[in-house]
């Protein structure tokens, strides 16, 4: 099935700007130890210390949710932690670690707030552990502090090296592990696979995007960032540098070669049935038009970077990754929810389960701009590609674009211009639209 490239030609600077103002490893079957040298974080059971946050009461009356607290030596802090223990805990279970978007979990805009995580996870036997922190951060760890943010930004330290082995010691956890990210986040699972080979059994990226230092992609990132009162540069260093360029997940593509099991999504960006009033998941306050709008053009923008790096890992000869190309959809939690149900099949086979379904198809399926149509609505917004460097290896597409290697489909053959942002973390559209009416 294949949907016309144009019902978002239409958009313009007016959008964009509308965008930011609301806005070699071990086998999977095998798992691997988590890291145990260096500082690693004090984990503890109970409420954390302060202000009792949002979510306290989605835990207090349940026996399976609870709540822990960890102290990060790298950023010198506490960090909140959701816990749900599996099903059954007669034996040790592997552990899905999900982040949140650019809201970090401090706001309204977060898995438990706006979707239905808690009941999805009830008959899985599965640890689930989120972080309720870390807003407007890409959970990486940044060359610079910001005091906006809480001072100094480790996650990545205190997400791969601090906190595994002592949470998973503490909760009698198995040696497997998955992460899941969504918006945001979903640029960071898809670095922590490239910077962490072998250490997730399984990986999942919903509506994310793998490219982040140059075009619409950089862009993006700016975006997200600059609501949070930060700049790309603080947190990974000058364009170009090489602290940038390992954090471009489209660039450094070949290494996810190492991680077993990935899912990848995306929509369209056209309408679809979480879309609708009616439909599974509301539009409630932040009304349907600002949904279909602002959540479609980044959801547009994430599908075109999605199609970029499944033609460079299509090129690579990769053949881990489930791709999830959805024929509509906008950036808007309805379809994350849906999400968790079509990557379960890709986590359950990491962590050894039965599926219960089949493999998601890895068909490129519609992308939802033409390069021209991404083209133009850059050049209206911003006049050109704020960053047209050529990457080591590569050159720079006609569009101001491309990664010069085989970037796109068959239907969409030019260069990236993928949307991870998370403009809609607080924004109308997405990420925060309110907890939805079911």
């Amino acid at each position: 099935m294949t949907h016309s490239a144009r019902p978002l030609a239409c958009l313009t600077a007016a959008c964009l700007l509308a965008v930011a103002a609301v806005t070699t490893a071990p086998a999977a079957s095998a798992g691997t130890a988590a890291p145990t040298g260096g500082a690693t974080a004090t984990v503890i059971k109970g409420t954390p210390p302060g202000p009792v946050l949002s979510w306290h009461r989605t835990v207090a009356d349940d026996d399976r949710l609870e709540e822990y607290y960890a102290f990060s030596p790298s950023m010198r802090r506490q960090v909140p932690l959701f816990v749900m223990k599996p099903k059954n805990n007669s034996v040790p279970r592997p552990i899905v670690y999900v982040l949140n978007g650019g809201d970090g979990g401090e706001g309204v805009a977060n898995w438990l707030a706006q979707s239905d995580l808690i009941d999805f996870y009830r008959d899985k036997n599965v640890w689930v552990v989120m972080p309720m922190s870390g807003q407007f951060s890409y959970y990486t760890d940044w060359v610079e502090p910001n005091e906006s943010l809480g001072g100094v930004q480790m996650w990545e330290t205190f997400l791969t090296t601090e906190l595994p082995a002592p949470m998973e010691q503490q909760l009698g956890a198995s040696s497997r592990r998955g992460i899941i990210g969504m918006s945001m986040s979903a640029t960071t699972t898809l670095l922590y696979a490239e910077h962490h080979p072998g250490f997730y059994d399984a990986v999942g990226s919903f509506s994310g995007c793998a490219e982040t230092s140059r075009g619409f992609p950089y862009e993006y990132v700016r975006l997200v960032l600059e609501r949070g009162n930060a700049t790309p540069e603080q947190m990974w260093g000058p364009v170009g540098g090489e602290r940038f360029n390992h954090n471009d997940g489209l660039l450094n593509a070949a290494r996810l070669k190492e991680t077993k099991h990935l899912y990848i999504s995306s929509g369209t960006g056209l309408m679809g049935p979480h879309d609708i009033r009616w439909g599974t998941h509301k539009t409630g306050s932040m009304g349907l038009l600002n949904k279909v709008i602002t959540g479609g053009l980044i959801e547009a923008g994430v599908n075109k970077c999605t199609h970029d790096l499944k033609a460079r890992t299509d090129q690579l000869g990769m053949t881990n990754i489930d791709y999830n190309f959805r024929p509509t959809g906008t950036h808007s939690w309805g379809y994350w929810q849906q999400d968790l149900v079509d990557s379960w099949p890709t986590f359950a086979r990491a962590f050894g389960m039965d599926p219960q379904s089949p493999r998601t198809s890895s068909e490129s399926g519609p992308a939802a701009v033409t390069a021209e149509t991404v083209d133009s609505i850059w050049k209206a917004a911003a006049g050109a590609d704020p960053h047209p460097v050529a990457r080591p290896g590569t050159t720079t597409a006609a569009t101001g674009t491309g990664t010069g290697t085989e970037t796109g489909t068959d239907s969409d053959p030019a260069g990236g211009t993928g949307a991870q942002t998370d403009t809609d973390a607080e924004t109308g559209a997405g990420e925060d639209s309110g907890r939805e009416n079911r």
